[in-house]
């Protein structure tokens, strides 16, 4: 019998992901990382995971979004 895990887990801070990361190698499974591009710093422990994939901004392209609101 094969017992299939699946799903997608959304995490805002690096150090939470790498621990489920590291879990997940562990039971011999294989995570994938994507990073976005709103992401400015790559925390340097989720480069260890085999599955990364990552978003860059195009620096001449506007962004649809902003960090800094005008209230």
């Amino acid at each position: 019998m094969c017992l299939v895990r699946s799903g997608i887990t959304l995490f805002e801070d690096p150090e939470p992901l790498v621990d489920k990361g590291e879990k997940m190698l562990k039971e011999d499974l294989l995570p994938l990382v994507i990073i976005d591009e709103s992401e400015e710093f790559i925390f340097v422990e989720m480069l260890k995971f085999p599955l990364l994939m990552c978003f860059a901004k195009d620096r001449n392209a506007k962004t649809s979004y902003s960090r800094d609101f005008d209230f």
